[in-house]
C-alpha cells in the first residue's frame, strides 16, 4: 500500500525493479490524481488518509512520505510534535495505519530535515507498536549521478519478532553495492532556465530534442509543484531494492 503517493515516485520505481504488487494509492491533491490515474489505472485510488481504514494483514508493505512542510530544512521547521500542523497530522495518520494493518515493511521517505524534526519521534512511536527500525538510509541524488544533490531520508521498519540480524551486519556493505549499481545504470532529465522558459534536456537515446513549457501554459505551475515535491526515481529504487534485500533475507 502506497500513502502520501504524489506522482508515483516509488510506485514508478517498484516498477523498474519488480517484485512488488501496488494494491492501494491513497493521495488527496487533485492533480496528482490525475498523474496517478494515467499512470496507474489498474491501482484504486483513495483520497483521504484520515478515513482511510486498512484491515488487519491486509497487505505486506506500506510506504510514503508524510507532507514536509515542518520537518524539511526549508519549511516551518516544528517538526511532527504539534498535532495541528500538516507534518504532524499525517505523521500520527501514517502510524495509526501501521498499527491497523501490522505490515511486515515499513518504509518512510523524508527529507534530511527530518533527522532533526521527527526521526526519533518516528522510530519511538513504531517501537511502541512492536516495530524494530534499521539505521536510515541517506541517499543524495548526486551520489547516483544527478545534477543535484536532493538528499532523502529512508527509514525501513519491521516487527520486532521477525528479527534480521544477518542483515544488520551486512547493511553498510550493501547499500554501497545497491548506490554504486543505481549510479551505473541511473539517467537523469537537465533542466535549464531560458529566458521565460524552462527547458528540459532528456538522458541520450530517449528523446533527442528541447522540450520547452512557456510560462504561461495552462497547468505549469501544478506540474512544476508536483515534480519539486516527487522523490526521483532512482533513489527510490535504492530504497525499493534494499526491502528485496531485506524481505528475500529470510
Amino acid at each position: 500500500m502506497s500513502l502520501f503517493s504524489g506522482i508515483g515516485g516509488l510506485e514508478y520505481a517498484a516498477e523498474i525493479i519488480g517484485g512488488f504488487d501496488i494494491n492501494q494509492l491513497v493521495e488527496i491533491d487533485t492533480a496528482a490524481k490525475i498523474v496517478l490515474s494515467d499512470r496507474f489505472p489498474y491501482i484504486p485510488i483513495y483520497s483521504d488518509i484520515c478515513t482511510y481504514q486498512p484491515s488487519l494483514y491486509e497487505f505486506d508493505m506500506i510506504w510514503g512520505g508524510f507532507p514536509c512542510t515542518q520537518t524539511s530544512g526549508a519549511g516551518k521547521r516544528t517538526g511532527v510534535s504539534d498535532r495541528t500542523s500538516i507534518s504532524g497530522a499525517m505523521f500520527r495518520e501514517f502510524l495509526r495505519c501501521v498499527c491497523q494493518c501490522k505490515p511486515r515493511i515499513v518504509l518512510l521517505e523524508q527529507p534530511m530535515g527530518f533527522a532533526d524534526r521527527g526521526l526519533r519521534a518516528w522510530v519511538g512511536g513504531l517501537k511502541l507498536a512492536k516495530y524494530s527500525s534499521f539505521d536510515p538510509l541517506v541517499i543524495a541524488a548526486d551520489e547516483l549521478g544527478a545534477p543535484f544533490e536532493r538528499t532523502r531520508l529512508f527509514i525501513i521498519s519491521y516487527p520486532t519478532e521477525w528479527e534480521r540480524e544477518g542483515v544488520r551486519r551486512c547493511w553498510n556493505d550493501k547499500v554501497r553495492e545497491v548506490v554504486q549499481r543505481q549510479r551505473d545504470q541511473a539517467r537523469w532529465l537537465a533542466v535549464e532556465r531560458r529566458g521565460n522558459s524552462i527547458v528540459a534536456r532528456f538522458p541520450g537515446g530517449l528523446v533527442p530534442s528541447l522540450i520547452a513549457v512557456p510560462s504561461n501554459y495552462p497547468g505549469r505551475i501544478d506540474a512544476r509543484k508536483l515534480g519539486g515535491q516527487t522523490i526521483t526515481v532512482p533513489q527510490a529504487c535504492v530504497a525499493l531494492e534494499m526491502v528485496k534485500w531485506i524481505w528475500s533475507a529470510g
